[in-house]
């Protein structure tokens, strides 16, 4: 026990948007107990899941407020909550390395820029651990997509963040609910989706696509989402450094490992489409530099945007976080 906190214990609530049978939730299990474990019974910690401790919505001000201790957090799920942090959900003009292989990647960039965590604690928040959706996808329910050109006049569904990117292509892009995707695409509103393979899986998607197309090398896409998990910083302060690290060290490895089994996901819902008869189409980096090249001129838009908001130089934090996930490929 850490000299001058015997007696002392620390009850902490966990708030998950998801359900507690998905790999990330039974990794949210499992360190809860490696925690209290490693810090004798001192630190516990209670997971609530599908939103049943706080609203989707409210996941920001709700880790500020106190309303629960440790939040899982997708980056822009609160608009202008961290403009600086936004970078991270950029499309990339270059592949992207594996899902595992991109946690690691943000672990070194946020590492090499403590205004990042200035950004979040200068709000009462303090960011444990750092992970990644895999990089999105093009799943197209007709035809191909072989070439950027091929784009014009589609309608992509997607977040967002891409916006400026799909449009860029000469495309309209459409917001919708994951619960609109299977119908929006089977009934032509929509003829494409950009996306994840997991999503595909998840939400049995694959059997509404004819193709799928991927930038670069397997395992690249337009985008990857960042989630971290946040906590309040009143409540982080009163934790003793040794067990700080010990929550560290448990939330990085449950992000790292869901990294993995999204990796293993794709190969295996990759081989699924192409056991349909669906075209998986992998474009050389020839192939892929005008879907580069239009990401470029996207993250423009974001630089303008987070430059009003007080982000100092973005256009050097785009360049710096597309060389690190290079240096990761």
């Amino acid at each position: 026990v850490p000299a001058g906190y015997e007696g002392q214990t620390w009850e902490l609530s966990l708030d998950d948007q998801g359900n507690d049978q998905m790999p990330l939730g039974l990794s949210e299990k499992d360190i809860c107990k490696a925690i209290e474990l490693r810090t004798n019974g001192q630190v516990k910690i209670t997971p609530y899941f599908n939103n049943s401790l706080l609203e989707q919505n409210n996941k920001w001000p709700g880790a500020v407020q106190g309303l629960a201790d440790i939040v899982l957090y997708t980056i822009d799920m609160n608009a202008g909550a961290q403009p600086m942090h936004s970078v991270l959900n950029q499309p990339a003009n270059l592949p992207y390395p594996s899902n595992a292989n991109t946690v690691l990647a943000v672990r070194e960039f946020i590492a090499n820029h403590p205004e990042f965590d200035a950004e979040t604690e200068s709000q009462g928040v303090v960011t444990i651990s750092y992970f990644f959706n895999p990089a999105t996808t093009l799943h197209m329910a007709k035809g191909e997509v072989k070439a950027a050109t091929d784009l014009k006049g589609k309608k992509l569904i997607g977040n967002a963040s891409i916006k400026p990117y799909v449009e860029g292509l000469g495309a309209a892009s459409i917001a919708m609910g994951p619960g609109e995707f299977y119908t929006s695409l089977e009934k032509g509103v929509a003829d494409g989706l950009v996306t994840h393979w997991a999503i595909v899986r998840d939400f049995n998607l694959l059997d509404v696509f004819e193709s799928h197309t991927i930038l670069g090398s397997s395992t690249a896409g337009i985008n990857a989402t960042c989630i971290t998990w946040i906590m309040n910083k009143g409540v982080w302060d009163t934790i003793p450094p040794e067990y700080q690290a010990v929550i560290k060290e448990e939330f990085d490895w449950a992000g790292y490992s869901t990294c993995q089994y999204n990796d293993a996901v794709r190969e295996a819902v990759i081989a699924d489409a192409e056991a349909m008869g669906q075209a998986v189409n992998i474009l050389s980096e020839e192939e892929s530099a005008p879907f580069f090249e239009n990401a470029t001129e996207a993250s423009k838009v974001w630089i303008a945007a987070a430059e009003a908001e007080g982000v100092t130089d973005a256009q050097a934090l785009y360049d710096d976080w597309m060389a690190v996930l290079d240096k990761y490929n």
